[in-house]
């Protein structure tokens, strides 16, 4: 009788060893889930707060160029800048497009609008008061983006307060 009391103890003993260590494994491995989804989280609103510099740097290269062309002034200097600015917008705009393919609508308006400031793109003869309205256009195709963006982080419960 002894030894079934003994048994049953170690047995016991070992069961619930063995449940506190599956129980820990399961523990560590959420954490580990959960801390991997939050730098993820992290990395998609880093890459896209750099999108937006990237995107405002054209915008004001196109306000420079276009500017200067209304103005009938040189404008090499604001060209190279625009084809600066223009080529550093690349991977930041496809890497959206695949971070956050429920915006790729919204993304791909905002650029487009910062590129229909460009004359020679649109083929219009550029004036200050078109210019003016071209810049509000990309201005508001980026608000319309970020707001997009803030609905579906709100939407999937992602949420960046300290």
């Amino acid at each position: 009788m002894q030894n079934i009391i003994g048994f049953t103890a170690i047995l016991a003993t070992l069961t619930g060893s063995l449940g506190g260590v599956i129980l820990k494994h399961r523990h560590d491995l959420r954490l580990e889930r959960e801390k991997r989804q939050h730098e993820h989280r992290l990395y998609v609103a880093q890459q896209f707060a750099a999108f937006l510099a990237k995107l405002s740097n054209h915008r004001a290269a196109m306000w420079w160029l276009e500017e200067a062309r209304a103005q009938g002034r040189d404008t090499a200097a604001p060209y190279a800048r625009h084809l600066d600015t223009r080529a550093d917008m690349t991977e930041p705009h496809i890497l959206m497009q695949l971070l956050m393919p429920g915006l790729a609508d919204e993304v791909h308006a905002s650029v487009r609008a910062t590129y229909d400031m460009d004359s020679e793109m649109t083929g219009r003869e550029q004036t200050m008061e078109s210019l003016v309205e071209a810049q509000r256009a990309a201005k508001k195709a980026e608000k319309d983006l970020i707001d997009a963006a803030i609905a579906q982080f709100k939407a999937n419960g992602i949420t960046f307060a300290v």
